[in-house]
């Protein structure tokens, strides 16, 4: 008896049916695993889709797809591997529909599967094709399929590729042109008609963008913590086995620290986007933090260059409009283009509102204020060039007595007198770990009347003052990273970052050399490797530490 071949049923039918022009959201993804695999391993590679509206949800339960793998040389998915718990049996879904007679009945290639699977060795690829009409028990509404993929033999380390693209047809005999693209997701709308255009429409359709994802094989490394990474590279570059790990991106550039280990890549610079191994989702660059808001009556024009210092901003940064409201009442975000320009739809419903401006860098992710300000009138059009604030402002409360304090901001002058300002009568003496300046009225005595330059070392001071006062200082932001220099034993330290963090995560640079940290008030000790305890639960900005190490050495936040 003649075997039927199944794939060729379900394509097909997908060139028959895709005819809809309604356009979704719905996209597919290529799950790969996050860290390294071992040359023998087998690594599971999940199809998921997202994007996903109830709508979606609803065509997708009678649907079905068809799509491309192809593998890039060295790269081979491991046979029998294809599993689905979206799709039903075939055979069951035949029955459902009810048929009669059934014409497929017969001796069908794929007939007790729920996908069927053409791996095309020779070139590298594998053709899928399935359809749905009942979900399972088991189904799920994000996870088409997975599969599994080896390397072939001899198998050789490296970052191997695996794209997913529209399955394409070449059987002019069959009907079909050659180069016929097939429609890559396709769902089926019961409320309409067989014959309505839009009774199957098709969620992904065959001018999909090819998706590719990497999975990464690497020889057998030293690696006792299990995370996949190197510990020799961990070490290298954050002096334990802590701080990276499974899964972890360090520096949010879109290349998990496995990916960078493994490519001798600093997990502490930010690397251009969309080489191998690139994942936007970890990228913070690849996003903007606000949304515009909907529902406002009328709009506004503006337009115009973005200074950032003495460069323009950079390109990719996102810049956005606020209203009263603050953050939560985003009037417009876009991004900055390759001339540090920005062209602004700015929304609004009362003429007078004051509108500002933040801007978040593809540089570093930081959000910087912008120093101008405009007032919202509709149906106006202006060009206006705005300028990003490079300086950072910090206000520390001072009570009467002795202050354990710390700046991440350097201004420009250091001296007491522009230091303190107004206050500085209210000063009696500043210290750190081992220097000293006392204000005796008319002047201010001491072993180094410029200690105040050692707020770029990430010195902790111990301010004394003789009523409470609000201090505020602004200048340059400190650099956060910078690492900052331990003594064996005591070290006066400050805490640079811009938020607080937890202790625990605050040290983890030092943690294995780690005594005791302590603020003006609080404290925590290691009085074993597997004991941290105390009060100090987190350190932030404007506070001041001590810190004691079994050794010298350096600390660095992040």
């Amino acid at each position: 008896m003649k075997r039927i071949n199944l794939f060729n049923i379900i394509v097909a039918f997908f060139a028959v049916i895709s005819v809809s022009n309604i356009v979704f959201a719905t996209s597919i993804k290529l799950d790969t695993p996050s860290t390294s695999q071992q040359l023998a391993a087998q690594a599971k590679v999940n199809i998921l889709l997202e994007g996903l509206t109830n709508n979606d949800i609803t065509l997708l339960k009678a649907s079905g797809t068809a799509f491309t793998l192809e593998f890039e040389s060295g790269l081979e998915i491991v046979p029998g591997s294809m599993e689905s718990s979206y799709f039903d049996l075939f055979q069951t879904q035949f029955e459902a529909a009810e048929t009669d007679p059934n014409p497929y009945t017969g001796l069908v290639d794929g007939y007790d599967q729920p996908l069927v699977v053409n791996n095309e060795t020779e070139n590298s690829r594998t053709r899928v094709a399935a359809a749905r009409c009942i979900p399972t028990s088991n189904s799920t509404d994000d996870k088409l399929a997975s599969f599994k993929v080896q390397l072939s033999n001899p198998k050789t380390a490296g970052n191997y590729s695996i794209t997913l693209k529209p399955t394409v047809l070449n059987n002019p005999s069959a009907g079909y042109n050659e180069d016929t693209a097939i429609d890559v997701l396709v769902g089926s709308d019961s409320t309409k008609e067989a014959t309505d255009p839009d009774a199957y429409p098709a969620l992904i359709k065959s001018d999909m963008a090819p998706i590719v994802a990497h999975v990464i094989f690497v020889d057998a490394i030293n690696d006792t913590d299990q995370d996949q990474i190197d510990d020799d590279w961990e070490r290298e570059y954050f002096s334990n086995l802590t701080k990276a790990g499974i899964g972890t991106d360090y520096d949010e550039d879109g290349y998990l620290d496995s990916v960078e280990a493994y490519k001798g890549m600093n997990p502490k610079v930010m690397d251009p986007p969309g080489q191998d191994g690139y994942d936007p989702k970890t990228d913070c660059r690849a996003s903007s933090p606000w949304t515009k808001v909907p529902g406002m009556l009328n709009n506004m024009i503006l337009y115009g260059k973005v200074n950032f210092g003495n460069d323009l901003a950079p390109e990719g940064s996102y810049i956005a409009a606020f209203g009263p409201g603050g953050e939560d009442d985003c009037r417009e975000v876009v991004q900055i283009d390759h001339e540090g320009g920005y062209y602004f739809t700015i929304v609004g419903s009362t003429n007078g509102e004051e509108i500002s401006f933040k801007l978040k860098s593809a540089s570093d992710c930081k959000v910087y204020d912008i120093s101008e300000k405009i007032s919202f009138e509709a149906d106006t059009t202006n060009e206006k060039d705005l300028s990003v604030l490079t300086s950072s402002t910090l206000q520390l409360d001072l009570v009467a007595g002795w202050n354990w304090v710390s700046f991440n901001v350097l201004p420009d002058d250091i001296s007491f007198a522009a230091f303190f300002g107004e206050n500085e009568s209210k000063v009696s003496e500043v210290k750190t770990q081992t220097q000293s300046a006392i204000n005796v009225g008319t002047k201010w005595m001491g072993n180094n009347l410029d200690l105040l330059a050692n707020i770029s070392n990430g010195a902790m001071f111990k301010i004394k003052v003789k009523e409470d006062f609000t201090l505020t200082v602004t200048g340059t932001p400190v650099d956060a990273e910078k690492p900052i220099v331990l003594n064996k034993e005591w070290t006066w330290i400050a805490y640079t970052p811009e938020s607080c963090m937890g202790v625990r995560d605050a040290v983890d640079s030092v943690f294995d050399v780690l005594k005791e940290i302590k603020s003006q008030t609080a404290s925590k000790i290691k009085p074993t490797e597997s004991q941290f305890i105390g009060t100090l639960n987190e350190m932030c900005p404007g506070k001041g530490y001590a810190i004691k190490t079994t050794e010298s050495g350096a600390l660095s936040y992040k």
